[in-house]
């Protein structure tokens, strides 16, 4: 069995992410589950049995503001699992596909989640979330709902 579980959060308006930013996001998030799978493929296609659990979220399902490379790298795992199970289920390998909704993790604490700098205007009047602020504007929206514990 195969749990490809990892994770980042880099947060911010897609324009004031970084280029850096968006492909230390795609690279762990999508591109390092890719790397994985494919050096236990082999090993589950000789034994002609295998399951691959992918950990997704949410955002792979539906966007989410100040989240657009999270969300690009979920959706594309989405992808990437979906095809890939058509590839190996002949050879006895099933995929499965977690996708969890929101739920207190260090995913969302101010030393693991980047933050995009500000950097233009229009976004800034808007009274974005930051680093100083410590969270994200998806997390404090659900953050106060009764069943899930305030994270910050």
């Amino acid at each position: 069995m195969l749990v490809n579980n990892a994770a980042s959060f880099y947060a911010g308006y897609f324009e004031e992410l970084t280029a850096e930013q968006v492909e230390r996001q795609l690279a762990t998030s999508l591109v390092g589950p890719m790397h994985v799978t494919r050096a236990v493929l082999p090993v589950m296609r000789e034994h002609r049995s295998g399951h691959i659990v992918t950990i997704s979220s949410s955002a792979g399902l539906v966007g989410f503001e100040y989240c657009t490379a999270y969300a690009a790298s979920k959706f594309g795992v989405e992808g990437f699992m979906e095809s890939l199970a058509a590839e190996v289920e002949p050879f006895g390998i099933h995929t499965t596909i977690v996708n969890p909704g929101f739920f207190r993790t260090s995913l969302l604490t101010k030393e693991s989640t980047n933050y995009a700098a500000p950097s233009i205007e229009d976004y800034e009047q808007r009274n974005a979330p930051s680093a100083s602020s410590g969270r994200a504007r998806t997390a404090s929206s659900r953050a106060t709902r009764p069943s899930s514990p305030r994270l910050f």
